[in-house]
This record gives structure tokens, C-alpha cells and sequence, in this order.
């Protein structure tokens, strides 16, 4: 647990306020984890590739 907020979520670098929206942001990978049988590690690179792909699908039509 400890291990996937730090890598994940940025806790070591937050504040009170930060903090807690990590704390938040790792009970819901965890809870999709469990629902989507895939590691949390295997979520956070989902987003980022859609994320990417979303990024880079409007800069080469803009």
C-alpha cells in the first residue's frame, strides 16, 4: 500500500490538502482494482495512454 501511494498518487511530496485528494485517488484504485482484476499499476498506464492518445489525436488536427 505504502509503496503504491508514493508511486502513484504523490504523497510524499504533498501537502494536508494533496494529501488527502492522494489518499482518495489511491481508495478508488484500489476498489477499481478489485472490480476490474488488473493491477493499479496497469490503471495508471491506461490513463496515461489515453491520455496521451486524446493529446496528441487534437494537436495533429489543430
Amino acid at each position: 500500500m505504502h509503496r503504491g501511494l508514493k508511486q502513484l498518487c504523490g504523497l510524499e511530496k504533498s501537502y494536508m490538502r494533496k494529501a488527502f485528494c492522494s489518499m482518495r485517488a489511491f481508495v478508488l484504485l484500489k476498489i477499481a482494482q478489485t472490480e476490474l482484476n488488473i493491477s493499479i499499476y496497469q490503471q495508471k498506464w491506461g490513463i496515461v495512454r489515453n491520455s496521451v492518445e486524446n493529446f496528441l489525436a487534437i494537436r495533429c488536427f489543430a
